[in-house]
């Protein structure tokens, strides 16, 4: 009996024994396996630093070693003007290949909202830089700017680059044209008109119209023909709004003392006229209410002392033209007495 009980209390020893030992063991266990994943996401995570690190530096060396192995005197491979693979030629090459980009019979098709017209090179005095324009593509990976010159050699390495020709022409021109194109749908734009009695203001509105500022479309004809295009160049022609007018501004501007017109010479010499001015006076209060009609589009009057100038432009343009025509017929008679 005894040696049971001596048995039954060394199974109970044994099981407390296991039971005390695994909760230790697992705790190792767990332990490990936390040690060795953390080990491992750091090695991922060196992988990819290392990885992307390699690839650029890979890159690069192989940049460096195109830029270092490019000829000097030959534009880099890859490289275009207007759509003309110019690569690998000297100046002279280029320059021979791009011949003819523009030339005087050249017809440009330009569309916007749908609408189209057509402008010819000699209506705008354009023409190609041609000296520019080659050097432009000469200097590609040769700026001696590393970083400029590093994207350059990447984009070449992989693809292509198009320049644009330089392009030399009238700017004045070519923004009339476009303006007198974006007039044909927009409508023209016109400024408020002022308009006086003996005792009054009359303010009309200006109205909506094409954008006077034609800048935006300038540009993109211009690039669009720097990459040799023709046909269908869509260029952006806007609907302007009128200004809402200041009345302080306004009253600066109309609210001064009447004066005479004037003659003097311009740049070149010739004998211009200068504008009149009509004296006004008028109340900051009432012409803050008709510039609050005006702003609404509706024509407005308000109460005004006016003094007309002496001597109005129309009266010294009639002066002058009497006087111009006096020294022709003096002329002609004059070389007629002679004969």
């Amino acid at each position: 009996m005894s040696n049971d009980l001596n048995n039954n209390s060394g199974i109970k020893e044994k099981r407390n024994d296991e039971y005390s030992y695994q909760p230790r063991s697992r705790a190792r266990n767990n332990k490990s396996v936390k040690e060795t994943t953390s080990k491992s996401k750091k090695g991922i995570n060196k992988l990819f630093f290392i990885i992307p690190s390699a690839v650029i530096a890979l890159i690069l060396i192989v940049v460096l070693i195109y830029m270092m192995c490019l000829p000097k005197n030959v534009i880099a491979s890859n490289v275009k003007i207007a759509g003309v693979d110019v690569g690998g030629m000297s100046i002279l090459e280029a320059k021979t290949a791009i011949d003819g980009l523009v030339d005087e019979d050249s017809v440009f098709q330009i569309t916007s909202s749908g609408h189209s017209t057509s402008i010819a090179a000699t209506d705008i005095a354009l023409e190609v830089d041609y000296d520019a324009t080659v050097n432009n593509a000469m200097n590609i990976c040769k700026s001696k700017n590393i970083f400029v010159d590093s994207f350059n050699a990447i984009v070449l390495l992989f693809g292509e680059k198009n320049l644009e020709a330089e392009l030399i022409y009238s700017v004045e021109k070519l923004d009339k044209i476009l303006f007198d194109f974006g007039a044909t749908f927009n409508g023209l734009s016109t400024e408020q008109q002022y308009t006086y009695t003996d005792d009054s203001l009359t303010v009309t509105p200006a109205t909506a119209g094409q954008n006077p500022d034609v800048s935006v479309a300038r540009s993109e004809f211009i690039s669009a023909v720097g990459l040799g295009e023709i046909r269908d160049i869509e260029v952006t022609l806007d609907y302007a709004n009128p200004k809402l007018l200041d009345a302080d501004e306004v009253y600066n501007e109309i609210c001064v003392p009447a004066q005479d017109a004037s003659f003097s010479r311009d740049e070149t010499g010739q004998v211009i006229v200068n504008e009149h001015k009509v004296g006004v006076e008028v109340k900051k209060e009432d012409l803050k209410n008709v510039i609050s009609m005006v702003n609404e589009g509706k024509s407005a009057t308000c109460p005004a002392v006016i003094t007309m100038p002496g001597k109005t432009k129309e009266v010294l343009e009639d002066k002058l033209y009497n006087d111009t025509l006096g020294t022709y017929t003096t002329d002609f008679s004059s070389s007629s007495s002679n004969r």
